[in-house]
């Protein structure tokens, strides 16, 4: 296995999103591409500092207002309070928007092709190479304890938001109960302990927001040697009626900035062939797994297609690949925005054998030395097979 890019990638102290560094890593894939023949071009989008998590502050901060305002202009507070679910549910459900109109930076997708005009059929094979800022909740020790010990907690609650968007939504509706006349002790109790928890979700997202960027050698570092790998193999074997892309998407820990932009660029093109698409994020641990949903902070499920699911099953059972396991994530990936857009795939992620989470997962360690290769092999390997498997079916 060809691990160029990869350590030229990991030779970088981090690669956060609209950085220098990311920069950097951008021109050394770009470079990679060239060599390769796949012609690459660089896709710029505009992106803000913090990502979601600006928005997310925004946001908490407004509902705090909202609840301190309902004992001194309760109509205000209660005006306040929809526009901001409102604008919550847009991002939600919609995409972020930039509401800051300061500290802008630039962001970039590189992408690669093996073209071919008469192509019926096309697959994106793509990777975020930015890395992510240190997860941290509250402290680097209740993180390791949140990731260890609490696997009983259903996939829907894993997301660390989901508590405090839960008192979050508890407060809209206290809020809406006290306009509507129900103006009791127990009430104000309720709002005063949203009021705290809001308190300690902003303190999160503060810290996180001045966090250290990790160095991200598995996220996402090793799903873009994946990605080049694969180009490499599809090249040599040069298959007809067939196009492919390789993209390396930016900004993906800030909201998935990249890959929203490529499908919104490409979205025509997109629907001129049958498009699909595999995605890997962070394959350098010791389990490989094969998405089946993702689930965001407020607890909505994003299911992949049962169709793809079981192909890709089906690929790693003829390879004897018993290590591969279906699962939820509490997060997304930059795969959940191509299956919300009805563009059919799979997503490729790895766990810790011991814990059976990302033991590196946004944080400082997730260095090379730590690595598991023979887990980026197998990734290689199920994501060759599954696609050439997917295109030798006939309603394909």
């Amino acid at each position: 296995m060809s691990r160029e890019v990869l350590t030229e990638l990991c030779k970088l102290p981090h690669r956060g999103g609209g950085t220098s560094n990311e920069r950097k890593a951008a021109k050394i894939i770009y470079k990679n591409m060239k060599f390769l023949g796949l012609n690459p071009r660089v896709e710029f989008f505009p992106v803000n500092k913090n990502g979601f998590f600006f928005y997310d502050l925004i946001f908490r901060i407004a509902i705090l207002v909202c609840i301190i305002l309902t004992f001194i202009n309760f109509y205000a507070a209660f005006f306040l309070s929809f526009v901001v679910l409102a604008l919550y549910a847009r991002e939600t459900y919609v995409g972020f928007t930039d509401l800051n109109p300061f500290f802008k930076r630039k962001s970039q997708n590189i992408i690669g092709k093996i073209e071919n005009p008469n192509a019926r059929r096309r697959v994106i094979f793509l990777a975020h190479y930015d890395s992510a800022k240190e997860m941290r909740i509250l402290t680097s020790k209740f993180a390791e304890f949140y990731q260890k010990k609490l696997e009983f907690i259903p996939t829907f609650v894993k997301n660390p938001f989901f508590i405090g968007n839960m008192f979050w939504y508890l407060a809209i509706l206290f809020l809406f109960l006290r306009l509507i006349g129900f103006r009791t002790i127990f009430l104000d109790v309720i709002l005063a302990i949203c009021f705290l928890i809001n308190v300690f979700m902003v303190y999160t997202v503060v810290r996180i927001m001045k966090a250290d960027y990790v160095p991200g050698a598995s996220d996402n570092a090793s799903g873009v040697q994946v990605v080049f790998n694969l180009a490499e193999r599809f090249k040599e074997e040069n298959i007809g009626n067939i196009e492919f892309w390789f993209v390396a998407t930016g900004f993906e820990e800030g909201g998935r900035k990249g890959a929203m932009n490529l499908v919104s660029r490409h979205k025509e093109e997109f629907l001129d062939k049958d498009t699909y698409f595999v995605n890997i994020d962070g394959v350098g641990a010791d389990l490989l797994v094969l998405l089946k949903a993702e689930v965001n902070e407020n607890s909505i499920y994003t299911k992949y297609p049962k169709s793809m699911i079981n192909l890709a099953l089906k690929t790693a059972h003829r390879l004897n690949m018993k290590y591969v396991v279906t699962k939820s994530i509490a997060v997304l990936t930059d795969g959940h925005v191509f299956i919300d857009r009805w563009i059919e795939g799979i997503t490729l992620v790895s766990l810790d054998k011991e814990w059976g989470y990302k033991e590196n997962y946004h944080q400082k360690t997730d260095k090379f030395k730590n690595l598991n290769f023979g887990t980026i092999k197998q990734a290689e390997e199920l994501a060759y097979e599954f696609t050439k498997d997917l295109l030798k079916l006939q309603y394909y």
